[in-house]
C-alpha cells in the first residue's frame, strides 16, 4: 500500500483539502482508500466530518501520534494492510505534528509501504503568528515535505501569497510549492495531478529515513501548545427550532474566543466545535483565531430536543487547568 501523509499547521485546512482530494481518487472506483486521523483531544471531530462524507475513517486521539500513540499508528497501519482494504492510505496528523515526525513514528513498521510521500499545507494569513511561536518547527516542516501547499489563496491574495514564497523559500530554497483554496477549488486539481503522479512513480525502500533539505531531524512537536476537549449530552424540555440552537452555539463559541483572550491566550491554535442531533443533522463551527471569524458547516434537523456537543480546542498561553475550565463554560452556555 502507499502512504500520504498530509500535514499542516493548525488550522491550514488540512481536512477541506483531504476531503476534496478522497472523493477525486475514488471517483473512478479503481483506487481504495483508508484515512488515519489524529487529533489531540480525547474526542475525535475531524473524523466525523470524514465520515458524515463516507468516507472510510480510523481514529488515533488523545495524544500526539508521533509520540506516546507511535504503537497505535502502527497496530492501525497493520490492520489496514491486513484486511488489504486500502492502496492508499492518508494520514492526516494534529496540528502540532510534522511530516518528520510521523515517518519518525512509522520507522520499524513491518509490512509494506510501496510509496511514500508528504505534503504540509501552510495558511499564508497565520505564517508570521506561527513563525513567532516556533519557527524551528515551521522550518523542520517545511524541510521534510515533499510539496508545500499555500492554501486559502484566494482569501491570501497574490501579494501575501507572493511574500510568503519568499518568507518559505529563505527557510528551503529548493521548497515546491504550489497555491490552492480548498474551500473553493480554484487550482485543487493540480494538487490532485500531483498525487497521482507520485502515485504512479518508483517505490521507497523500506524504512528510508525522510531526509529535510538541511539534513537535521526535526523530532519536537509544536511546543507551548495546550490541548483539551470535552463532551456532553444536551436536551430540552421542549423541541427547539434547530436554527435558533445553532445561534446559541455560534454566540456560546464567540463567547468562549472572548474568555479565551482576555485570560491571556495568546493564539488559538484552531477551536472546533460540533453538534450532532438523533435525527442525522450536524453543526461544525470551527475558528482558527481568537480574533478571527466562527465558520459554520452543516444543518441541525428542523426541531431539536437533544444533541451530542463536543468540543477540541488547541491553544497556547494558558494551562491545561485553565482551558478545561473555559470547555466547561461553553458547555454551559451551549445548553442554556
Amino acid at each position: 500500500m502507499d502512504v500520504l501523509i498530509l500535514a499542516g499547521f493548525l488550522g491550514s485546512g488540512k481536512t477541506t483539502l483531504l476531503l476534496r482530494l478522497a472523493h477525486a481518487l475514488t471517483a473512478s472506483g479503481k483506487l481504495r482508500l483508508a484515512i488515519i486521523e489524529n487529533e489531540i483531544g480525547e474526542t475525535g471531530i475531524d473524523n466525523q466530518t470524514l465520515e458524515s462524507e463516507g468516507l472510510p475513517v480510523r481514529e488515533i486521539f488523545s495524544g500526539c501520534i508521533c509520540c506516546s500513540l507511535r504503537l497505535d499508528l502502527i497496530h492501525t497501519l497493520m490492520e489496514i494492510e491486513r484486511q488489504g482494504h486500502a492502496d492508499l492510505v492518508i494520514i492526516e496528523p494534529s496540528g502540532v505534528a510534522g511530516p518528520q515526525q510521523v515517518v519518525d513514528a512509522i520507522q520499524g513498521y513491518g509490512g509494506t509501504i510501496h510509496r511514500r510521500m508528504a505534503a504540509v499545507l501552510v495558511d499564508p494569513l497565520r505564517l508570521s503568528k506561527l513563525e513567532d511561536i516556533s519557527l524551528p518547527f515551521i522550518a523542520g516542516s517545511v524541510n521534510a515535505a515533499d510539496l508545500v501547499v499555500l492554501n486559502k489563496a484566494d482569501a491570501a491574495g497574490e501579494e501575501l501569497l507572493e511574500q510568503t514564497r519568499k518568507r518559505l523559500l529563505a527557510l528551503r530554497p529548493d521548497c515546491p510549492l504550489m497555491a490552492v483554496s480548498a474551500l473553493n477549488g480554484a487550482n485543487v486539481e493540480t494538487f490532485f495531478e500531483w498525487v497521482e503522479a507520485r502515485l504512479s512513480g518508483p517505490g521507497v525502500q523500506q524504512d528510508a529515513p525522510m531526509e529535510s533539505a538541511a539534513g537535521a531531524p526535526h523530532s519536537n512537536p509544536l511546543p507551548g501548545a495546550t490541548a483539551r476537549s470535552a463532551k456532553a449530552e444536551i436536551g430540552f424540555q421542549e423541541a427547539r427550532e434547530g436554527a435558533s440552537f445553532a445561534c446559541q452555539l455560534q454566540e456560546a463559541m464567540a463567547a468562549l474566543l472572548e474568555r479565551l483572550r482576555k485570560d491571556g491566550c495568546s493564539m488559538a491554535g484552531h477551536v472546533k466545535a460540533v453538534a450532532r442531533d438523533p435525527n442525522g443533522g450536524f453543526l461544525l463551527l470551527s475558528a482558527t483565531d481568537i480574533d478571527g471569524p466562527i465558520t459554520a458547516k452543516g444543518r441541525l434537523a428542523r426541531e431539536v430536543k437533544q444533541a451530542t456537543v463536543t468540543l477540541n480546542a488547541i491553544v497556547f498561553g494558558l494551562s491545561g487547568v485553565q482551558l478545561a475550565q473555559h470547555l466547561e463554560m461553553f458547555m454551559q452556555d451551549a445548553g442554556g
